[in-house]
């Protein structure tokens, strides 16, 4: 799985513990992209969820800390 594209996890692009990859395909000629895209695994996909759970926790105390809807 060389030359696998990042995923970016709390605002850091790194490596992925990829449990497998994928090549895309352009829909509109049906031949491969040339890129390779990671499969994250369970734990890293965890890691991403929690990561935008605060993120999201922190822009609405930033951008509404009345609470006000």
């Amino acid at each position: 799985m060389a030359n696998l594209a990042p995923v970016l996890i709390d605002g850091v692009w790194r490596d992925s513990k990829a449990d497998g990859s994928f090549q895309p395909a352009d829909p509109s000629k049906m031949e491969p992209t040339g890129e390779e895209f990671p499969v994250s695994s369970e734990s890293e996909v965890v890691e991403a969820v929690e990561a935008a759970a605060a993120a999201a926790e922190e822009l609405e105390e930033r951008h509404n800390p009345d609470g006000i809807a």
